[in-house]
């Protein structure tokens, strides 16, 4: 009887193993249309399946390879540029964006805190090719200082299509620096911005901090303390209206899963904002070829925080 009950848990593992493996194919997710507007956004109800935190840099990279595809050129700003996870060169999205062709990225502004991170990226950079006409700019400094820096280069001007990742590891973002770049431009489409929200470990963040005044920073003013009176998915949800308050056109959080924890378990919410109506569609064609190319994990539905919600096409 040992030996049979053995047996069934050894094939219900294999079973689950099978499963966390699977593969979605091309020809799967191409049938998954891309969301029509309501109103001045795209909406979208719930994601079929996780975007792991080893492949966020992989879909920011996918999409701003899809809109240079419009553009031909681009100012990429990267406030937090160092490798995160160094052994996994895949996760390091300075690298897969300065890296990606054609390279109609013609500016970067890469920055970063930690010395030994700053000397990874130096490290790749002096391994990339000469490309005519193409700058890139790498700091060792704190962004929320560097940012002025940055805006007043002359590189971004009213009609360049520009990018900013602040793919921060906790709070160090100050929400100062969120505003000037949104609000660097006067006329045209603003700085679209990439920012991530620690979800998954934003109250034992809040709690960890003694000097409460780098919350009053990273939030903006005193309201931080919400966060300590609400769920992580609130907390989330509370940034993500300050943010679509700065005049986005439109404003999307993305989760992101931790696949040693589990496809339910969220680390972090990407927050994308973008004045461009043709950027969030690209997005979800970015998030499809992406779990097109990995294993997808356990499916279930993951929900999606924007403006308006419809059901992805197909859905009940």
């Amino acid at each position: 009887m040992a030996g049979k009950n053995k047996k069934l848990q050894d094939a219900k593992s294999a079973d689950k193993a099978a499963a966390q493996s699977y593969q979605l194919r091309f020809s799967d997710v191409e049938k998954w249309e891309i969301p029509p507007a309501v109103g001045n956004a795209v909406a979208i109800d719930s994601l079929p399946s996780p975007i792991w935190t080893e492949t966020k840099a992989q879909l920011i990279a996918n999409y701003l390879r899809l809109f240079l595809m419009i553009t031909k050129h681009g100012v990429y700003i990267d406030g937090f540029a160092g490798p995160q996870d160094r052994p996994n060169p895949d996760s390091w999205a300075a690298k897969l964006v300065v890296e990606m062709s054609p390279p109609w990225m013609k500016a970067f502004f890469l920055c970063e805190l930690n010395k030994n991170s700053y000397a990874h990226l130096i490290d790749m950079l002096q391994g990339q090719p000469t490309i005519r006409a193409r700058k890139i700019q790498a700091k060792h400094a704190d962004f929320n200082e560097w940012v002025n820096e940055v805006l007043a280069s002359g590189l971004i001007t009213e009609k360049t299509a520009s990018f900013a990742l602040l793919d921060q590891r906790s709070t160090e973002c100050h929400w100062a620096t969120v505003k000037k770049l949104a609000e660097h431009k006067r006329s045209g489409n603003k700085i679209e911005l990439f920012y991530f929200f620690p979800t998954g470990w934003i109250h034992r963040t809040v709690k960890a901090t003694e000097n409460k005044a780098e919350l009053v920073a990273w939030w903006g003013d005193d309201s931080w303390k919400q966060v300590e009176t609400v769920g992580q998915d609130q907390a989330q949800q509370l940034f993500l209206r300050k943010i679509q308050a700065l005049g986005y056109k439109d404003v999307k959080s993305w989760p992101i899963s931790s696949r040693e924890l589990g496809a339910g378990r969220t680390m972090y919410h990407m927050i994308h904002a973008t004045d461009h109506l043709e950027a969030p569609k690209l997005m979800f064609r970015a998030y499809r070829n992406l779990i097109g190319n990995v294993p997808a994990g356990e499916q279930s539905q993951f929900p999606f925080e924007g403006q308006e919600k419809i059901k992805f096409c197909g859905e009940d």
